[in-house]
């Protein structure tokens, strides 16, 4: 039981990203695209900048990606991106 929680949460979270970089970016993310954007964050590859602390072990990060900025919310707990913001330099350096 707690194990399919722990997997609709999980998936709830890649949906949430994948809606809000469609929504604010009018980008359309895949399977495939996701892995490479955390895998990036995880492996803390060139043009990824960590930005700060969040709520409850999460961190931003600001990601360039198809030649944009993205911030992005990372969940250490369930090792996914929860959602996507604009950069926006006057409230991260």
């Amino acid at each position: 039981m707690a194990r399919s929680r722990i997997d609709c949460h999980q998936a709830n979270q890649e949906y949430h990203f994948k809606k809000r970089a469609r929504q604010r970016f009018r980008l359309i993310v895949s399977e495939a695209d996701y892995a490479e954007i955390t895998l990036h964050i995880k492996e803390d590859k060139p043009g990824v900048i960590f930005l700060g602390y969040g709520y409850r072990h999460r961190t931003k990060w600001r990601v360039r990606w198809r030649k944009r900025y993205i911030v992005v919310v990372f969940d250490h707990h369930t090792d996914r991106i929860v959602t996507a913001m604009k950069y926006r330099r006057r409230r991260w350096p």
